[in-house]
């Protein structure tokens, strides 16, 4: 019912034939024809853009004549055969057509929605089961430097990254990359976690040969030590150190204990008299 008042007014408003004008005497009295166009503009879909369109085709065709005059004879004969600019009846048919057009397409929509809203259910549910991952985000890092294989190193100079090259970690983390990239990662993976078994299996064996190592150590320099006592012998007293003296290095030792005692006796009477 709407569309039919719309479609009425829409052919009243253009003035498509008889029945327009008759509907513009009656409906339209007191309104000039500017306030007519402005409330079909408002009021009727499409109408701002048919009156546009048609405003447009007019201002062409009053700017023709101009153009012809500065064309020559062959411009003239191409701008002929040129397609000329629909009059305003045909504008009108036009739009009144799309907009047929458009109101069948709502109805199309209307009628299928349902199917279309449970298809859209059915793929919202399947996106509930299955989120999409996040994308990683950047990892940040202290320095202007990052080793990939050692990433918690801090480098905030190249000093340090050429330092830090040429150290045995750096050196170590080389290899054991090459070494996966050659054997592939889940034998390296392997190859390590028999290491780390083997390493647990012998970790009390390696403390019973340290120890072993170290009472053997210590046992040897005792044994050095004795002999080395053995050897230099004890020190002789003093009665067979004199019984081994001639009767001329006695008397020279007895000089000798003589003068070592008068030169205390001297420093005694020296500090007392200071």
């Amino acid at each position: 019912m709407i569309k039919r008042a719309l479609g009425l007014f829409f052919e009243g408003g253009l003035g498509a034939g008889p029945r327009g004008a008759a509907e513009d005497d009656s409906e339209d009295e007191g309104l000039t024809a500017a306030q007519r166009r402005k409330l079909e503009r408002r009021l009727i879909p499409g109408a701002l853009e048919a009156s546009t369109s048609a405003a447009r085709g007019a201002k062409e065709r009053r700017a023709a004549p101009s153009e012809k005059a500065r064309k020559g004879p062959k411009e003239e004969e191409e701008a002929q055969d040129e397609p000329e600019e629909p009059e305003e009846e045909d504008v009108a048919a036009d739009a009144d057509d799309a907009a047929d057009d458009a109101d069948d397409a709502d109805d199309a929509e209307i009628k299928w929605g349902s199917d279309s809203g449970e298809d859209e259910e059915e793929e919202a549910s399947d996106d509930d089961e299955n989120p999409a991952m996040p994308a990683e985000a950047p990892k940040k890092f202290r320095g202007n430097f990052r080793c990939e294989l050692c990433p918690d190193k801090i480098l905030l100079n190249e000093l340090d990254l050429e330092k830090h090259i040429q150290s045995a970690k750096h050196k170590r983390n080389e290899k054991r990359y090459v070494r996966a990239k050659e054997i592939g990662v889940e034998a390296f993976v392997k190859e390590c976690a028999a290491k780390q078994e083997a390493a647990k299996a012998n970790a009390g064996q390696g403390a019973a040969k340290r120890r072993e190592k170290n009472d053997k150590y210590w046992a040897k320099q005792r044994e050095k030590a004795a002999k080395k006592k053995h050897d230099k012998g004890a020190k002789p007293s003093g009665k067979d150190r004199a019984a081994k003296l001639s009767e001329a290095q006695i008397e020279r030792e007895k000089e000798r204990f003589q003068a070592k005692k008068a030169r205390r006796l001297a420093r005694r009477q020296a500090s007392a008299e200071g």
